[in-house]
C-alpha cells in the first residue's frame, strides 16, 4: 500500500511539473514582444553610420570624423 501511494504521488508531481512547463512555454509564445523606445535622431544617425562602415561604404577615418560631428 505504501509503495503504491508513493508511486501515485510521484506520478502526480511529475504530471504537475510537465503541465506547468507546458503552460509556461505556451505563455512565452503568446507574450507580446518587448517594445523598444524609439531612438533619438542622433542615435539613429550613429546606427546608420555604423552600418555604412560595416558594409564598407565608408572608411575608418570618415567614420570617426562623422561620428565626432554627430556627438558634438
Amino acid at each position: 500500500m505504501t509503495t503504491t501511494l508513493t508511486i501515485t504521488v510521484l506520478l502526480a508531481v511529475v504530471a504537475a511539473a510537465l503541465w506547468q512547463s507546458r503552460r509556461i512555454s505556451a505563455l512565452a509564445r503568446t507574450a507580446p514582444a518587448r517594445v523598444r523606445r524609439p531612438l533619438s535622431p542622433v542615435q539613429e544617425a550613429e546606427r546608420i553610420l555604423a552600418r555604412r562602415y560595416a558594409r564598407g561604404e565608408i572608411g575608418l577615418d570618415e567614420y570617426r570624423r562623422m561620428l565626432a560631428i554627430l556627438r558634438h
